[in-house]
């Protein structure tokens, strides 16, 4: 919840690398949770770091066990890099 009401006020890209950093510590307090990966990788998408995306995202959907919700981000990301084929 602290990473989606984030974004909205996120306005520049020092407030995505400080979101980065606090998502990170996060994860460190809460391991194999999809939420935080999601968040972790919708940070990156704005930063347009693409492979760290895709690396939160397919870690995200593992440990959500198939969240439709999380496929649907990781379609989405992989089109927008058209990887068709994935």
């Amino acid at each position: 919840a602290m990473a989606y009401e984030s974004f909205g006020s996120a306005g520049n890209r020092q407030d995505l690398i400080d979101l980065e950093r606090e998502l990170r510590a996060l994860a460190e307090r809460a391991p194999r949770h999809p939420e935080v990966q999601r968040s972790l990788s919708q940070t990156y998408r704005f930063l347009q770091r693409s492979d760290d995306a895709l690396r939160a995202l397919r870690q995200a959907l593992e440990w959500s066990e198939g969240d439709p919700a999380v496929s649907a981000d990781l379609v989405n990301t992989l089109i927008r890099r058209k990887n068709y084929p994935e």
